[in-house]
């Protein structure tokens, strides 16, 4: 772990310093800090937005924080209250510029992070931490709102990128855990083209639903560990735990290829007509994908649907 947060810290230019000569203390006397690097910029001005880098490492040397990005908005008369945890330590720092402080754990959860400590902190004997921060930019508020914007941008392409080059393996994953579970319950299922498998148990009647058309549905829909998560049908919801009091139960209405619901389902119900009934298995890249939703659909989750067309539009 030293070796570890040691390469991490040169980052910071934090390994060279001398600790008694740069110590500092901020405006409210709470903190007691270091600079490890000073980058001799321009010092930040009332109204800007820091972005920073945090490294929090406990006493057991062990790194439990490791945050970016950390922002604040420069005030000065509320830092020098005390009244805003750690950043009051910012009050003449610049872009470029590296801090270290240590800070008792009792303190941190009171003052800093103003929240119950967590159970580790006893159970680790954590009894101080000591924080490496990097300030990484200063912006004007119309420059920080660029800024995001790029770093979202930047996240989202990241995010599709390592989807697209794991799809093929949770696909590969989500079919065998549907066959799987097909085989355990014994049944009898059709792949479509898509990757979905589904079971018509009650035939419609008329042409097949097609984009465009509107569908009035009922639906139940659980994970392949029999975890329900949603339903249309009151004495479903009860009979499954998912029961929501004022809720409204009653059929589902979404347009073919233009609602906003999952590909599974734009894609499932083309397969029916109305009248019938049918168990949709959904690998995840055409329900929630790597997302997941809420506490029950975890990240590439396979989910099943119960449906029953009740009228086409």
């Amino acid at each position: 772990m030293l070796k570890q947060l040691a390469f991490v810290l040169l980052g910071f230019g934090i390994l060279s310093c001398s600790a008694k000569q740069d110590l500092k203390t901020s405006v409210s006397g709470n903190y007691q800090f270091i600079v490890a690097h000073d980058a001799e910029g321009e010092v930040i001005q009332e109204g800007e937005i820091v972005v920073a880098t945090l490294i929090g490492k406990d006493n057991n040397d062990s790194v439990r924080y490791d945050i970016y990005p950390l922002l604040t908005k420069k005030d000065t008369a509320l830092w020098n209250k005390g009244e805003n945890g750690m950043y009051e330590i910012f009050n003449d720092v610049s872009a470029g510029d590296s801090l270290i402080f240590t800070i008792s754990a009792e303190k941190f959860f009171t003052q800093t992070a103003r929240a119950i400590a967590p159970e580790w902190v006893a159970k680790d004997s954590v009894t101080e931490f000591t924080f490496y921060v990097r300030i990484d930019h200063v912006f004007t508020m119309e420059e920080y709102q660029a800024f995001m914007q790029e770093e979202q941008s930047k996240k989202m392409k990241e995010m599709l990128e390592e989807e697209a080059a794991n799809a093929p393996a949770v696909a590969a994953e989500n079919e065998s855990q549907i066959l799987e579970y097909l085989q355990a319950n014994n049944i009898q299922a059709t792949k479509d083209e898509s990757g979905m498998y589904y079971v018509i148990t009650q035939p419609g009647t008329g042409n097949n639903i097609v984009g465009g058309n509107g569908v009035v549905a009922n639906y139940t829909g659980y994970m392949l560990d029999g975890t329900y998560f949603d339903t249309s049908i009151e004495e479903a919801a009860k009979n499954n735990g998912v029961y929501q009091e004022g809720r409204p139960y009653e059929p589902f209405e979404f347009v073919v290829d233009e609602s906003a619901v999952i590909q599974g389902w734009h894609l499932g119900f083309k397969l029916l007509n109305k009248g019938a009934k049918a168990t949709l298995f959904i690998p995840s890249s055409l329900g929630w994908g790597s997302q997941g939703s809420g506490p029950v659909i975890k990240p590439n989750a396979v989910t099943v649907f119960e449906v029953e067309v009740i009228d086409v539009k």
